[in-house]
């Protein structure tokens, strides 16, 4: 299903947690099996976008989306 949404085009995913905080970048398939996790006593909604390693390089994609709710719904830009 994700193959099909902006965030499917990438090959990693960061995990947001909020301002002042660092990141984490993981592969896309590690990243989308631990979401739980990555979030654990995390409250409210989660944001992660879209990565790319390329010539070494991080290039990130914050247009390419996913919005956890702490639950169970995880939305996507299409």
């Amino acid at each position: 299903m994700v193959k099909k949404t902006k965030i499917g085009r990438n090959s990693h995913i960061v995990f947001w947690y909020k301002s002042g905080q660092p990141s984490l970048m993981c592969k896309k398939e590690f990243a989308l099996q631990n979401i739980d996790t990555a979030y654990w006593k995390t409250p409210g909604k989660r944001f992660m976008f879209g990565a790319n390693i390329i010539n070494g390089r991080v290039n990130l994609s914050f247009g390419d989306l996913l919005i956890y709710d702490g639950n169970d719904i995880i939305n996507a830009l299409i």
